[in-house]
């Protein structure tokens, strides 16, 4: 039948709305009211579902059909798609001839936007289908339409188009391949995309293209073609086909669920509420009780949807209709009828109800059959909720019921009403009610909560003392490291990078494993991926839950550019000198909606300002990526504006927020100071890495900066101070360190040569010459290059002279002191080591390097004194730096002492110790990010595993090898014949003498390379020892005569009097007279007047005593 459209007169075919004018024909005007555009609004990005139809070979009508008939074709059929379209809640964006553009997702999002989109393509089709018989007796032809559907990221706004009926436009790729794509559909078929069957895949039945290369598109497109809808699949459903991930973390909450089954079978009706956000859950909850259920049990489901929360009792009758009596799409009224009669001949007493039943179900009633009910429609309602829950319990007095309700808040006002007389009617039924809802709130609706079901229905629905309500919290980090493992059996995701998913996901499982399976599928670090991008099959999710917000959402978008947490009076402040005209007590109306609506959190601080921070990362994410760029740069200058204007003490105390907020701006010439006071106050605190970050960050914005000797001064600053956080996270040696010290020496030298000019200003710089060449000292050194790092050393001291700063001549004896230790000239040294010392005071820490100097210098002297014959004084040094340690609480510091402490108990062969100081060290190293010093207690870690008492050598040798490698990347030399000649130690435990040679051999090439002699009479007495292992006794004669000579030239009595205990064995071995063993051995013993508790002593005198 045709209906007359009231607002143009066009006569339309059997559809609700207009094709000429789009105006509603019967009821459909208020969908059509509620997803139109409030007010016209600024430009945001977001993600979007195109949906692109036009008619197959169309341009066959204009020879076949009048210009009058082809006009009212394409008004009949633009009406037919216009009906489906707004009952899935999508919006015609514009008309091309024959073709149609839809967007869903906007101007209202949903989270199911995709799946509107290809439910509303398969009814499009069918519906042309219907259509189709009054076009061809009206017009002589039939049509059949192409559809495509692609989902991405575009930019959407309002504005005028007298071709659209409503004025909103999009810019970006999405609508482009889908038009490009619908060319490549069959008729009457819908060909997706990647990205869309990423998001309905498991919901429709959909068959894979293979990829088509289109025009004017770079890459490759995958595509699919959809056939029709797989009925009643929820998430998990889908998630299930292709494999649960384990289940981690709500043990006692399904524990609980168990109890309340018994309960429940043993008479004692239950209901349990499973509270909690999207994806946290729920569902898995109720799968696994399912599956614990018994199998003669009766397990009834029914679930909430957003396309039926204006339809009244809408999931208890398809619960009734698909797993009672088991209605199919197909039956007959005669069919219907029947399985409605079995369903009631086993409950004798519903029977007096068959006609109500057969009403509510939409079974025919037969000829001559009276109504159910002839009272007024309130009283008839009663009892259909009565008869409803009649139903339940009469099923559940023979078999047990575990009736199960998901998505509650998507249920109808009526639904909502019968749910709470059922669930009040519990008590003493075998009934077990489960239930499962998003987190409500008391606030307004439409503040943020788009749900039929509000916080007051719920909780009257909760009244009765046999319901539980269980709330789901987010999972802690280590269930969702778990999670990620279990996730990534293959491909392992590094610590640093899963730190980061654990972060943006906060323990929400589904966010944890769409995150995940994007950066696996995508082989991207994650640490770019969660900083710029949030799956798709998250985004809709999450922009559904920001337009709830309605007037509200700008202010979670400006709250977004603050960044995740921020005061309520800078929020003020800024809506201020922003403009906006609201009210104090608007804002924090608002305010109150969105901490209702769990979009905030509210805290007060230790100062009284209240404190609001995002509950989600990805709401936060979410919200700020919907602004345009153009207008997240307004909001950062403004937000850098009046924190510098209005709250000068914030700006102090973080000055990396104020040069974030300079820097998105697009105003790096405002940064660079503040980027170069957060770099120095994370170095102050040992938080080196955000140093590094500050610092470069700080070098990135000087150069836009025109090359003028201000910014050669700007630079050499931030370079000088680079470098310790560089040191301290890449090792001394590394590239990094030194091309930083590097750049700062031209830089020094270039500013000089501008400093001999007439009319060059003072040397303001002069005062950087020192920490550059340190730092230069420091990379040189530890790359081995002794007699350059001695110049420099030397160069330090001349200038911390002749500038008479005592806190340089500390660090410059300091230099001096290790320089000369690893060229084995000991005494000179010390003398270095203890002169730093004499002139160290307290506030001479941290002026210029990552490490307190005198920690330092205490931590060099220890193992010099061991070497020189001291070990007591040794130890004396290693207990002063842990008690300065104490006092700085300094972590870099407390690294340096750490591993010291370890060399010097390595030394004493105190196995035990090694391993506690190395255990430590690892924990502060791993904490801060110290990589250098990580590698140096990997390697004495090692060897502890390999000589305790335990045998392990192999785990140990591993171990030292492992941090030899992570050494040898940084670049380091200095310090490596000593780790080889651990490495020879735990070969040598590990029975292994060949390889134990081979290693002390390497250790000694090194020595050769690079002059580092300190260790060197110990390699060779090593070696004598594997030589005498191996029965090679004139080999080992010779090595242990090297030893002893090194050790003597050296002054290293602690060396000497190994390399001589170990000759006096072999004497021993090979029958040497006594007196020839007492000579070598007895003036070496005497010279000692400390240490008699060592073990070296102690062997030394046993010998004597067996002479």
């Amino acid at each position: 039948m045709s209906t007359k459209c009231a607002n143009c007169g066009f006569v339309n075919p059997p559809f609700k709305f207009c094709g000429e004018c789009g105006s509603p024909l019967s009821t459909a005007k208020q969908t059509a009211k509620a997803i139109a555009p409030s007010q016209t609004g600024e430009a945001e990005r977001r993600q979007l579902t195109v949906l692109f139809c036009d008619i197959v070979n169309s341009t066959a009508f204009d020879e076949q059909l009048d210009p009058e008939e082809l006009r009212n074709l394409l008004t009949a059929y633009r009406a037919c798609v216009m009906e489906v379209v707004l009952a899935q809640e999508g919006h015609i964006a514009r008309y091309f001839g024959d073709g149609i553009l839809v967007y869903f997702g906007y101007p209202i999002a949903h989270e199911d936007a995709a799946h509107r989109a290809v439910r509303a393509a398969l009814g499009i089709v069918a519906a042309i289908e219907t259509l189709n018989p009054y076009l061809h007796s009206t017009f002589g032809v039939e049509i059949r339409a192409r559809l495509s559907i692609e989902t991405g990221l575009v930019v959407v706004w309002h504005m005028a188009a007298e071709d659209a009926p409503e004025p909103i436009d999009i810019v970006g790729h999405v609508p482009n391949l889908a038009a490009k794509v619908q060319n490549l559909a069959a008729p009457n078929s819908i060909v997706i995309g990647a990205t869309t069957h990423q998001l309905v895949q498991g919901f429709f039945t959909c068959e894979s293209l293979g990829t088509s290369t289109l025009r004017g598109i770079s890459q490759p497109v995958e595509l699919y073609e959809v056939s029709g809808e797989i009925p009643l699949q929820s998430r998990l459903d889908v998630a299930r086909e292709s494999g649960l991930t384990p289940f981690i973390g709500r043990e006692q909450e399904v524990e609980l669920l168990k109890q309340r089954w018994q309960q429940s079978v043993n008479g004692k009706g239950q209901a349990v509420l499973i509270e909690g956000e999207a994806g946290i859950g729920k569902s898995r909850c109720v799968q696994l009780l399912k599956e614990y259920v018994d199998a003669d049990a009766l397990i009834l489901e029914c679930r909430g949807s957003p396309y039926y929360q204006n339809s009244p009792l809408y999931p208890i009758k398809e619960l009734l209709q698909q797993n009672l009596l088991h209605f199919a799409s197909t039956d007959t009224p005669e069919i219907l009828r029947g399985k409605l009669e079995s369903f009631l001949s086993d409950y004798e007493e519903l029977t007096l109800h068959r006609n109500l039943l057969a009403e509510l179900l939409d079974v025919p009633l037969g000829a001559g059959v009276s109504p159910a009910f002839g009272g007024n429609p309130e009283q008839r309602r009663q009892q259909t909720l009565e008869v409803l829950a009649q139903v339940f319990r009469s099923v559940a007095e023979h078999t047990p019921i575990l009736f199960v309700v998901e998505d509650l808040h998507w249920f109808d006002p009526s639904s909502t009403e019968w749910l709470t007389l059922f669930i009040a009617q519990l008590e003493n039924a075998r009934i077990l009610t489960v239930l499962t809802c998003r987190t409500l709130h008391h606030a307004a609706r439409d503040a943020a909560q788009p749900y039929a079901l509000d916080r007051e229905a719920l909780d009257t629905l909760l009244r009765p003392e046999w319901t539980t309500t269980l709330l789901l919290k987010p999972l802690t980090p280590s269930q969702v490291k778990e999670m990620i493992d279990s996730l990534t059996v293959d491909t392992p995701v590094p610590a640093a990078e899963l730190r980061q998913v654990v972060r943006m996901t906060e323990g929400v499982p589904l966010f944890v494993e769409e995150f995940t399976r994007m950066v696996v599928s995508e082989e991207l670090s994650p640490i770019a991926v969660v900083s710029t991008e949030i799956p798709a099959t998250l985004q809709a999710l999450l922009s559904a839950r920001l337009d709830s917000l309605g007037p509200a959402k700008y202010i979670v978008q400006l709250g977004a550019t603050l960044g995740r947490e921020w005061t309520g009076e800078l929020l003020q402040q800024l809506h201020r000198q922003m403009g906006y005209t609201d009210t104090p007590e608007t804002l924090e109306s608002q305010l109150d909606a969105l901490v209702g609506g769990h979009i905030l959190d509210r805290r007060d601080n230790r100062d009284g300002a209240t404190l609001y921070t995002f509950r989600h990362p990805l709401i936060r994410e979410t919200a700020y990526q919907s602004l345009l760029k153009s207008t997240r740069q307004h909001y950062h200058e403004q937000i850098a504006t009046v924190l510098t204007r209005a709250f000068p003490t914030i700006a102090q105390a973080q000055p990396e927020l104020v040069a974030h907020h300079w820097t998105e701006a697009g105003l790096p010439e405002k940064t660079v100071d503040y980027w170069q006071q957060a770099g120095q106050r994370a170095l102050e605190r040992s938080a080196n890495v955000e140093g590094v970050r500050f610092m470069t960050q700080g070098l990135a914005a000087l150069e836009t900066q025109p090359a003028t000797s201000e910014r050669a001064q700007r630079e050499l600053v931030l370079q000088t101070t680079l470098g310790p956080a560089l040191i301290a996270t890449k090792g001394y040696a590394s590239v990094e360190v030194e091309t930083a010290y590097t750049r700062a020496r031209e830089l020094l030298d270039r500013l000089d040569a501008a400093s001999q000019k007439p009319d060059a200003k003072a040397r303001q710089y002069e005062e950087l010459r020192f920490p550059v060449l340190f730092g230069l000292w420091l990379s040189t050194l530890v790359r081995g290059r002794l007699l350059s790092a001695q110049e420099l050393g030397e160069q330090c001291l001349v200038i911390a002279k002749q500038q008479q700063n005592t806190a340089l001549e500390v660090e410059a004896h300091r230099a001096l002191g290790a320089t000369l230790y690893y060229m084995s000239e000991f005494r000179t040294a010390l003398a270095h080591l203890e002169a730093g010392l004499a002139r160290y005071q307290p506030q001479h820490a941290f002026l210029h390097y990552v490490a307190d100097p005198g920690m330092t210098l205490l931590s060099y002297s220890a193992p010099l004194l061991w070497g020189i014959g001291y070990p007591e004084q040794a130890v004396q040094r290693i207990r002063q730096a842990e008690r300065i340690s104490g006092a700085r609480k300094h972590p870099f510091s407390e690294a340096v002492r750490l591993y010291f402490a370890t060399v010097v108990y390595q030394y004493r062969g105190e196995v035990e110790k090694v391993d506690a100081y190395a255990t430590r060290l690892l924990e502060v190293c791993q904490e801060h990010g110290f990589a250098v010093w990580e590698a140096g207690g990997t390697v004495m870690k090692g060897w502890a595993l390999a000589i305790d008492a335990t045998r392990r050598p192999e785990e140990g040798v591993a171990m030292i090898r492992e941090g030899i490698t992570a050494w040898k990347q940084m670049r380091a030399k200095v310090q490596l014949p000593f780790f080889l000649a651990l490495l020879s130690d735990a070969y040598r435990r590990a029975e292994q003498p060949d390889a134990a040679l081979q290693t002390l051999d390497a250790a000694i090439d090194v020595v050769t390379k690079t002059g580092e002699r300190t260790y060197l009479a110990e390699l060779y007495r090593r070696k004598g020892v594997v030589h005498r292992t191996k029965g090679d006794f004139a080999s080992a004669e010779a090595d242990f005569a090297e030893a002893l000579t090194i050790a003597r030239a050296q002054d290293a009595k602690a060396w000497e009097l190994r390399a001589a205990i170990d000759f006096s064995r072999l004497y021993q071995a090979q029958g040497k007279p006594a007196t020839e063993i007492r000579a070598l051995l007895k003036p070496i013993v005497d010279w000692f007047t400390e240490g008699v508790d060592t073990s070296d002593f102690k062997m030394a005198t046993r010998l004597l005593a067996e002479l």
